[in-house]
């Protein structure tokens, strides 16, 4: 599971209640697939910077060994802890890169990976902007999926049809 000796990567900064998750998301230029994810967190103790440098680690060899990000998304959003925020911080380092996954893919797919890494997308203005604020394409509502939002308000989209999941366990 080899990756390109020089590869180009996007900076997402996500806040949590352990303090700023400093994620750095590396693209193979060749297939402009993730490969890596590095993960650091800010302000912040040793037990819990080996735990998302694990949980980066193996999020990187699913990448690598052909998973992509919406399963990533999906198994790293459901893990919660005991607290609670109103303001929609991630309360778990878990879902903190999921949340900063799915800010990023869907900058990836309003704009284009090349538009990203080419700095043609003034981020300043769209990387606070609400999910699906963007020039819009007409995705069509999928049926099957549930729409009912999540506890902290935010909310996992149906990459098909921006349809938000209900992230429930079982």
């Amino acid at each position: 599971l080899p990756t390109p000796t020089f590869c180009p990567s996007l900076r997402i900064r996500e806040s949590t209640v352990l303090g700023n998750l400093h994620i750095h998301i590396s693209i193979d230029p060749r297939s402009d697939r993730e490969t890596e994810i590095f993960a650091q967190i800010s302000r912040n103790g040793q037990m819990e910077s080996s735990d998302l440098e694990a949980i980066a680690r193996l999020s990187s060899l699913i990448l690598r060994m052909g998973g992509d990000l919406s399963m990533l998304i999906e198994q790293l959003y459901m893990i919660k802890t005991a607290v609670t925020t109103h303001n929609g911080e991630a309360t778990s380092l878990a879902r903190g890169l999921a949340k900063a996954l799915v800010r990023y893919r869907q900058l990836k797919q309003e704009y284009g990976l090349h538009k990203l890494l080419l700095g043609e997308v003034d981020l300043d203005t769209v990387a606070d902007a609400p999910p699906g604020s963007g020039n819009g394409d007409g995705k069509f509502q999928n049926p099957s999926c549930q729409t009912e939002p999540d506890d902290d308000g935010f909310q996992v989209r149906c990459s098909k049809c921006g349809t938000p999941y209900s992230m429930r366990e079982g």
